[in-house]
């Protein structure tokens, strides 16, 4: 038999994989019959390669080390009569500020409307904004201090731009500064501290919107959903298009056209390989309450809900299946499996909109926005998870493990935290391990 090239490899690997959808694979499966009492296999979501994709994971409970190194293990304690739940219950639970995003040692800040955020581990890098730092920021949601990473920011991004991550590297694309348009895209480089400006830049076509627009990142791919495609906020200007750019190959391709109810000023978030568009303006300029679903390996939107009101630069992140958005004075939750929407929290003290937001565990945190400067808040929930249930979280934590598929490659699949239901049905994140290199190491 001929011997394949690596590139022949993986791309048979994506074609392997990249018809799997996964976003609820496992939800509520007991170990099946005749299963070692040790392990468990099933399917999870997230593979950093072409195609949104999935692999094969195996939760291993105890301290034997797993025979099968060709395998990803993740390793947690023992639990009796475990089973597989993406399907949880959230409800949140308090809602306070806490310390403002500033540098102590250089009186940096990140504040105002149209900054973006991305999360790495325990470490928030914040981008832009209406008052924007001239150095990188990060915000560690463990201690809630403010640090610079020194890194000039670009002189030309602003605000209302878009942010992906894929691995180490966060990709800025697009925004206004001042009243000038750019179209630039700019990689920075999270271990190297190193950002550059890439030759490719949003086609400047008179279709695409390069600024206001929803995002989000799938798998290699970010995805751009309307926005503006001039300096002007007329409606005349709205984008009809959607594209994503390839974070691979460097390059952008149109997808299907949005539904007319989401198209600028949207909130975006992500379950599985679902996107979803969260109110925004219409393709009028008329503020709207529709929930929309992209659904990214089909290219195809579905009108799902309403939210109770019309918003634009509402904010709106995930906790498992429930996506929790927030405007105003107020925070929705749409749960994903039902389609339903409800007021969990109305009438704080602060107002919510065109900040950045972010998840961490079960935790939520928002910076700045149009009224907050440069406020942070954290919004805890809780979670509802059966004792004997285990929860393998989002696949945002980012700690890269590698393994070799049955094709050879080794593929860095990010695992997420672990978490399993105490006493009282609230998820407790336990300690998971992930067996490499011929030893079980703590993620």
């Amino acid at each position: 038999m001929a011997t394949k090239t690596l590139s022949q490899n993986i791309q048979t690997v994506i074609t392997d994989l990249s018809n799997i959808k996964t976003a609820l694979v496992a939800k509520g499966v007991a170990i099946p019959s005749g299963t070692p009492s040790n392990s468990y296999s099933g399917l999870i979501d997230g593979l950093q390669i072409g195609s949104p994709a999935s692999a094969e994971f195996n939760i291993h409970f105890g301290d034997v080390a797993p025979e099968d190194m060709t395998k990803l293990w993740v390793k947690t304690a023992p639990v009796s009569n475990i089973r597989l739940d993406s399907q949880i219950t959230s409800v949140v639970n308090a809602t306070t500020r806490i310390n403002d995003v500033i540098n102590s040692a250089t009186s940096e800040i990140v504040s105002g409307y149209g900054g973006c955020a991305e999360r790495v581990d325990n470490l928030v890098y914040l981008f832009g904004g209406y008052t924007q730092s001239p150095k990188i920021l990060t915000y560690n949601l463990d201690t809630l201090e403010t640090a610079s990473t020194g890194v000039a920011m670009p002189s030309n991004y602003y605000r209302e731009a878009a942010t992906g991550r894929v691995g180490n590297l966060i990709y800025l694309l697009g925004g206004l500064k001042y009243a000038t348009m750019s179209l630039d895209i700019y990689q920075y480089n999270i271990t190297d501290k190193i950002i550059t400006k890439l030759t490719v830049t949003i086609p400047n076509n008179s279709i695409y919107g390069w600024r206001a627009f929803g995002y989000a990142t799938v798998g290699t791919r970010i995805y751009l959903f309307g926005g503006y495609k001039s300096t002007s906020s007329s409606s005349s200007y709205i984008a009809s298009s959607a594209y994503y750019f390839d974070t691979v190959a460097q390059t952008f391709t149109t997808i299907a056209t949005p539904l007319t109810y989401n198209r600028v000023e949207m909130a975006t978030a992500v379950v599985g390989t679902d996107i979803y568009l969260i109110g925004g303006r219409n393709s009028s300029g008329s503020e709207t309450s529709w929930i929309t679903k992209y659904d990214s390996l089909l290219d195809k939107y579905t009108a799902v809900a309403n939210l109770p009101s019309v918003c634009s630069n509402c904010r709106a992140t995930a906790i498992g299946t429930d996506i929790f958005v927030f405007f105003s004075s107020n925070i929705y939750k749409f749960d994903t499996l039902t389609n339903t929407v409800t007021t969990v929290s109305s009438g704080l003290t602060w107002s919510f909109g065109g900040g950045s937001i972010v998840s961490y565990g079960t935790d939520i945190f928002n910076f700045c926005g149009s009224s907050l400067t440069n406020g942070a808040f954290k919004t805890i929930t809780d979670v509802t998870l059966e004792a004997n249930h285990l929860l393998i979280s989002s696949l945002k934590s980012g700690y890269p493990v590698a393994l070799f598929n049955q094709h050879g490659i080794d593929i860095k699949l990010p695992v997420s935290n672990v978490f399993k239901g105490d006493v009282n049905n609230k998820a407790q994140k336990v300690n998971a391990y992930y067996y490499n290199n011929a030893q079980w190491n703590l993620i």
